[in-house]
């Protein structure tokens, strides 16, 4: 159903491929990022999209688990963490950051977040009540049992 609806070249099609526009830039970002960049920067941006991904202040994520997603050394990530935990832009207790301050750990954070931001932001929104609620990163949420399906969904998602 996904494949007819997407053929016809209409909203879905659309949406969908400024999507994967985002997402493959979301990817080659991070990898740049995970280069180039400080542990602090890698970490500020892992914090600011899996904020925005959830709609939430706070994260449940172990130092351990936070360097295996980065590519770094547990201790590293436990330094990043402390100084932006000491700078009052984070709290950081048994695998729970809150973060107290967002302006400020994006203040000094590199630009491969707002690169990335600036993909997702192009995105449409559902209009209010059509889809299920969405963080800034929007999710395709389809119910294929639903009267209409695609065809609806395809509607809802053109307002």
């Amino acid at each position: 159903m996904l494949q007819e609806e997407f053929s016809r070249g209409g909203t879905l099609q659309h949406l969908l491929l400024r999507y994967m526009q985002a997402l493959l830039t979301q990817i080659s970002q991070s990898a740049i990022c995970n280069q180039r960049h400080s542990i602090d920067q890698q970490l500020r941006r892992w914090i600011l999209q899996t904020v925005d991904r959830l709609g939430s202040k706070e994260l449940r994520m172990t130092h351990e688990r936070l360097a295996n997603t980065l590519g770094v050394r547990r201790e590293g990530i436990s330094e990043a963490a402390h100084n932006l935990q000491r700078a009052g832009l984070i709290t950081y207790r048994r695998g729970r950051i809150t973060v107290m301050d967002r302006v400020g750990v994006e203040a000094d954070c590199c630009e491969c977040y707002r690169v990335v931001r600036r993909e997702f932001d192009r995105l449409p929104r559902p209009s209010v009540g059509a889809l299920p609620r969405m963080a800034h990163t929007p999710a395709l949420a389809l119910d294929h049992a639903a009267p209409g399906g695609l065809a609806r969904a395809s509607e809802l998602i053109a307002g």
